[in-house]
């Protein structure tokens, strides 16, 4: 793939992560506070939530082996894909019938506080199946180096899908136990879309004839490094969403509901990461198999640093507008520790932004088995750190337990390839980001604040990007934004 080619698929990735955000903002900041209770928009968000993090468990980071192993099978994708499709339907199965067998457990974790999960149960599942698939599905295109489609889906399409449910409820189309419903028939749909298009440009072609792979001697390795990476490109979705689950079952639904309006806005700060990881780890594998640990080097620092810049920019745009959005809010009780939620969380995608890099040349080397102890790291620090800090600060403890078992798991990450590899990600030029963002912050702080939340919040934005661009380029904090700033100015100009 040129240059190009990543540009444009990067450029298109990012459109549909901040048309995601926007659809997503619109529906958690607006539309749910404006149709639904506290209680409703948390037994919305504690279904979706133990959905996602069943379908996270369940993949058992086959979406990463594909990525992995299927350069090794180019000449046998048949029998590759029809053996993906196989073991993802048995390991789901087998989930299913435990899932099924042991309902009594799930039942306990919301009896006291959030019973009217229970009664939903079924409906996780048949989500949890399909967004499985997707996932399967996405990492497919992805190794094809064709991500544009899975992202739209799973990123414009679903979201936009739920407004309409949404709006349609608004009107008194449908009841509350449809709206609930259309969640599963959204994903539904939008699998058969990724479905068939696959079908369509002929990369759907499946073989049950596994004896070209040698399983024998693959399987075991595949088994292996899935288990080990399986949490390494959802930590902080998988982490989110425990903290949904864990805020239903230890203070309820209406806080949960609460939660899921605030914790969307932190989302905005990683757009940036997930736009370029669509295409960042193919090419980081194909580096580390050829050994151009140079090239490596070099990606893992430029990416920070640009990462953080993008992170910083949005991080800051958040803040000096963070009080005119509450007001915009038609649910007024996320007030009290909203700003405390966001901030911890907010914080947590910045730093995590800046420094996943290394995580992802960790799981595409000859280390990827210390993902393994990372995630058992981190899901400890999650689950013991949420237990303790959420009967004291509520949904505050949950984001401050959250940022604080990132920071704990990013570090480890950190440390582990800087002693295995030599390679860091920082720079004098990552101080002189975060100076940026201060000094922005607190100069925005000095604004004429007018009536109008709206008007406030255009003028902050209107103001606030030549700015931060400007003291980006007068500081040289990057070569690669200067040039581009340069080159688009030069665009413009020749264009009047």
């Amino acid at each position: 793939m040129n240059k190009i080619s990543i540009l444009k698929q990067s450029t298109a990735n990012a459109i549909f992560y901040y048309l995601r955000a926007t659809i997503e903002a619109f529906n958690l900041l607006w539309l749910f506070p404006l149709i639904l209770n506290s209680e409703q928009i948390g037994l919305y968000q504690a279904v979706t939530s133990s959905a996602y993090l069943i379908a996270y468990l369940t993949q058992l980071g086959i979406p990463q082996g594909i990525i992995k192993y299927l350069p090794r099978f180019q000449q046998h994708r048949k029998s590759f894909l029809g053996f993906i499709l196989t073991f993802t339907l048995a390991i789901f199965s087998i989930f299913t019938v435990l899932a099924i067998l042991f309902n009594n457990k799930f039942a306990n974790l919301f009896k006291k506080r959030a019973s009217q999960v229970i009664d939903h149960f079924y409906l996780i599942l048949g989500i949890a199946f399909f967004l499985l698939l997707m996932m399967v599905l996405k990492a497919w295109y992805k190794s094809l180096l064709r991500s544009t489609i899975p992202t739209f889906i799973q990123n414009v399409l679903v979201f936009f899908s739920i407004s309409v449910s949404g709006s349609l409820y608004y009107f008194k189309i449908i009841d509350f136990d449809t709206l609930m419903f259309s969640i599963f028939l959204i994903y539904f749909s939008c699998f058969l879309i990724m479905f068939f298009h696959l079908l369509y440009i002929g990369e759907m072609k499946v073989s049950l004839n596994f004896s070209s792979l040698k399983l024998s001697s693959f399987f075991r390795k595949f088994i292996f490094y899935n288990f080990c990476t399986m949490v390494g490109l959802n930590g902080f979705s998988i982490v989110t969403k425990i903290d949904a689950i864990m805020i239903s079952s230890i203070i309820g639904l209406k806080f949960n509901g609460i939660y899921a309006i605030v914790v969307s806005i932190p989302k905005l700060v990683e757009i940036p990461r997930k736009a370029l990881k669509q295409l960042t780890m193919p090419l980081i594998s194909n580096h580390i198999n050829n050994q151009e640990w140079d090239l490596i080097k070099t990606i893992y620092k430029k990416m920070s640093l640009n990462q953080l810049i993008a992170g910083m920019f949005l991080f800051v745009l958040i803040f000096i507008n963070i009080d005119f959005i509450f007001n915009l809010i038609p649910n007024k009780e996320i007030r009290e520790s909203g700003k405390v939620v966001i901030f911890f969380l907010s914080m947590t995608k910045l730093i995590d932004s800046s420094m996943s890099i290394g995580n992802d040349i960790m799981l595409m080397s000859k280390y990827y088995w210390f993902n393994i102890i990372s995630l058992i790291l981190l899901a400890f620090s999650a689950i013991s750190l949420n237990i303790i800090m959420i009967p004291i600060w509520k949904i505050s403890g949950a984001a401050a337990a959250t940022s604080l078992a990132f920071f704990i798991y990013n570090l480890s990450i950190f440390l582990f390839i800087w002693i295995k590899t030599k390679l860091y990600p920082f720079s004098i030029e990552m101080v002189k980001v975060i100076l940026i963002g201060l000094l922005t912050y607190f100069s925005f702080n000095l604004l004429p604040i007018f009536k109008n939340d709206i008007l406030n919040i255009f003028l902050r934005i209107l103001i606030f990007i030549p700015y931060y661009l400007f003291l980006l380029y007068i500081f040289k904090v990057s070569s690669d934004f200067n040039l581009l700033l340069i080159r688009l100015l030069k665009k413009i100009y020749r264009s009047k």
